[in-house]
């Protein structure tokens, strides 16, 4: 505005200006991000969640065997976890009675307080609370008497009422307590602590150890990717960053007829709900797109489809679910792939028909579906575990009958468990939300000489891992993990005792694994 001469330099300022935005804050909007799970939310949904959480479920448990609680009634068998074991279980008691010698040499490099507390966090199925506190009884006896008490903080109420059962022995005897925490709230189980060494209300310190076994690496992680040009790797105050990244997030997409035969009370009543649901899972996503790169690249897009294509998601230019993964599916080779010089450039307009290639085929991936945000898919887990485990299993992994709707909703007839399709999953990565960003501020600042590093190595091993494309790939970048729980736990468990010590086990399992 008020500028003079033929306007080169205007818009030169404005692409400028415009390319700042993309780097800096990414291709994508807020707008609606809060209703889409981030693969944090879904990991947590699907492992802790009061619904259908892996381990709060019960589902991670199976029975085998006498149990050796010292009070077993007849018929009474011991719990084990389904899909993995870990070494106090496995090594049973060994692995326990060698913890239990070093907590009791540690207990005497403190001169032997008395009282002292026991707290552990992420207790399994008790196996290793029982055992510590049987090989301490037997073999230390002065550091059991000291004991005040072995408090278990378990999140999950499948395991507290495991954990009570293995260890049955001493729960009577009033030696172990079971109590609902989580480790990244450690510290409000400061009161049950000062209440087992009598420093209520008095400021008495507490004295103890704060121990877990593999918990560490069950805190709900953060995928992120750190993203450059290619040929320019970060810098370590590059990784320091909060710009630099990108994080993980799981679109969820349902067949409709799946929708509406879940959604099914009367005909016209699933119809007009389902419609209710596609509207909201379209809005969210159309949220992303209100950034400008994203606006401009959609007017781009939308002059070099047909008008049958255009007509489709009509009155928006684009249909916003298959466009948000077109774009995700670009910018993971292309690190400036709808910014808006790329399309402005003499030769811009292969950018745009590459763009325009990749919407084409997801808008056929996802023909037939209606994305879901978290609270609808929410929704539909509910439902379907409505109907019984059949039904759920084949909402999430498919094996319905394509075409087949369920005539009945009774849970116990066969036709309740088929569905005529199923969920989909689909990965994005956005630019992180200020929150997140807030977050993840000191782990980035402690990590980024690693992560610079990382990033060197990954840059000189591109053409080795991702083979050369034509045209060659202007994006590279690494994938992560961060979980702020394990800061948050360390915080806290500092919060929780005054004088002792942390122990902590994790052993060793590959990145993919992880």
């Amino acid at each position: 505005v008020g500028w003079e001469g033929d306007g080169t330099m205007g818009w030169l300022l404005c692409l400028v200006a415009m390319q700042l935005y993309f780097r800096a804050s990414g291709w994508n909007s807020f707008t609606g991000l809060s209703q889409l799970y981030t693969y944090q939310e879904l990991y947590t949904d699907a492992q802790y969640g009061p619904d259908f959480g892996y381990y709060s479920t019960g589902r991670i448990l199976h029975v085998d065997g006498p149990a050796d609680n010292g009070e077993s009634s007849q018929g009474a068998s011991q719990e084990w976890f389904n899909s993995y074991t870990t070494l106090p279980m496995s090594l049973s008691p060994y692995f326990a009675h060698a913890l239990c010698d070093r907590l009791f040499s540690m207990w005497e490099a403190m001169e032997k307080p008395s009282p002292f507390v026991l707290a552990e966090f992420g207790g399994g199925t008790g196996m290793l609370a029982r055992d510590i506190l049987r090989h301490a009884r037997d073999a230390h006896a002065d550091f059991y008497a000291a004991l005040a008490c072995y408090v278990i903080g378990e999140r999950s109420i499948a395991l507290r009422s495991a954990q009570s059962r293995t260890a049955a022995e001493f729960v009577s005897a009033g030696k172990l307590a079971t109590i609902s925490a989580d480790g990244r709230r450690a510290s409000e189980l400061r009161p049950a602590l000062e209440e087992a060494v009598g420093a209520r209300g008095n400021g008495a310190p507490v004295t103890g150890f704060v121990l877990s076994n593999e918990l560490l690496d069950e805190f709900d992680p953060v995928r992120l990717r750190l993203v450059w040009h290619r040929g320019q790797p970060p810098s370590a105050k590059r990784c320091a960053e909060c710009q630099a990244y990108q994080e993980a997030y799981v679109l969820h997409s349902v067949d409709t007829p799946v929708l509406t035969t879940l959604l099914a009370k009367d005909e016209g009543d699933a119809a007009v709900e389902a419609e209710e649901v596609a509207w909201e899972g379209h809005n969210a996503l159309c949220g992303l797109l209100r950034a400008p790169a994203a606006r401009f690249a959609m007017q781009a897009v939308a002059e070099g489809l047909t008008e049958d294509e255009r007509n489709l998601c009509a009155p928006a230019l684009v249909c916003c679910f298959p466009f948000v993964l077109a774009v995700d599916q670009v910018l993971q080779y292309h690190y400036e792939g709808i910014a808006r010089k790329e399309f402005m450039a003499p030769d811009g307009l292969n950018g745009i028909k590459d763009l325009v290639r990749q919407y084409r085929h997801h808008v056929q991936l996802t023909n037939g579906t209606v994305p879901l945000t978290k609270a609808r898919y929410r929704e539909l887990r509910h439902l379907a575990a409505a109907r019984g485990p059949e039904t759920e299993k084949a909402l999430l992994t498919g094996g319905g009958a394509p075409g087949r709707v369920a005539a009945s909703t009774d849970a116990a007839s066969p036709a309740a468990s088929t569905l005529p399709g199923r969920i989909w999953s689909h990965e994005v990565f956005l630019a992180l939300a200020p929150s997140r960003c807030r977050e993840l501020e000191g782990w980035l600042h402690r990590n980024a000489n690693r992560l610079a590093v990382a990033a060197a190595l990954r840059e000189a091993t591109a053409d080795i891992y991702g083979g050369k494309l034509d045209p060659p790939q202007t994006q590279v970048h690494l994938k992560l993990v961060a979980r702020p729980g394990e800061a948050a736990f360390v915080e806290q468990a500092a919060k929780l005792i005054d004088e002792g010590f942390m122990v902590t086990m994790d052993y060793g399992a590959d990145a993919d694994a992880l």
